[in-house]
């Protein structure tokens, strides 16, 4: 493993300072599951490595789940396991919570963290697809200042953070669901627990009153680089009453657009197939309130 200088800052604006002067050769230890391993499979993200500033002498700060009126914040620092058992999570984003209980092991759910899931920008992150979703909003803490940036625009075309020297990740604001919406996670893996995940996807419908959908939020996970909404399956469903064939049509649209981004490969056997029954499965529990046990 890298050999590397371990820092426990004063306060969140030493944090900030530190990143700047290392910018390039250090990084944020949140709940380490990533990193670790990273490193001790000498990972090329890490060849310069020089720096781990530890973000946990701000857990009190950091790892709060608040109302905060139209939105939840939920601090970085927050657990996979915590943000699961949250009674506000499960009120207004059980998407968000069921996918935090499908990450990798208990061990790993009370030590990750969903900033380090964030940050780490891997396209298999469970808590991401929900999060864009719902549209979450990053707190990104600077040198001297403080921004909010749209999770859905925090990632370059290769899939990477896109964090000025000094910057990190602070909070996350998601917005409460309304009771007209109606949402789903689903997720596929190689087996029930310890997986990485193979497939996800993520779906918020709005429904109106006479039972068609206002707006729709479709989000598929381990398809491609960035973990983006698919906005032509979304158009399909907007204005429509869900049906078998309508739900066909929409799953099948995510798989084209995925071929057409990402090309065929060795696995668009697998993943073709897979996708299109992991959406429609993601569809039907968002119309209809069916629960999905894969």
């Amino acid at each position: 493993m890298r050999n590397f200088t371990f820092i426990k800052a004063q306060d969140l604006e030493e944090v900030s300072q530190l990143l700047f002067a290392h910018h390039e050769h250090s990084c944020i230890l949140a709940g380490g599951t990533d990193l670790l391993v990273q490193l001790h499979e000498k990972s090329k993200r890490w060849a310069e490595l020089d720096v781990v500033i530890d973000l946990h002498p701000f857990q009190a700060e950091l790892s709060q789940i608040e109302d905060i009126g139209s939105a939840l914040r939920i601090g970085t620092l927050c657990t996979h396991t915590e943000i699961e058992r949250s009674f506000l999570v499960n009120r207004y984003l059980p998407l968000l919570s069921k996918a935090c209980s499908v990450v990798g092991s208990p061990q790993i759910r009370n030590m990750g963290t969903v900033g380090g899931a964030v940050c780490n920008a891997s396209p298999a992150s469970d808590p991401l697809p929900p999060l864009i979703a719902a549209g979450a909003e990053l707190a990104i803490h600077g040198c001297g200042y403080r921004r909010k940036a749209l999770l859905s625009d925090f990632y370059d075309d290769m899939g990477m953070p896109k964090l000025e020297p000094g910057e990190f990740v602070t909070a996350f604001e998601v917005r409460k669901l309304q009771p007209s919406e109606r949402s789903s996670f689903v997720k596929l893996g190689r087996r029930k627990a310890l997986a990485i995940s193979r497939l996800t996807v993520a779906v918020i419908l709005d429904f109106q009153k006479d039972g068609t959908i206002r707006e729709a939020a479709v989000v598929p996970g381990c398809v491609g680089r960035r973990v983006k909404r698919y906005r032509q399956a979304e158009l399909m469903l907007c204005g429509q009453r869900p049906s078998e064939a309508l739900i066909a049509s929409a799953a099948a649209q995510v798989t084209e657009q995925m071929l057409a981004e990402n090309g065929r490969r060795w696995s668009s056997a697998y993943k073709e197939p897979a996708l299109t029954a992991l959406v429609e499965r993601a569809l039907n529990s968002a119309s209809y309130g069916a629960e999905d046990r894969l």
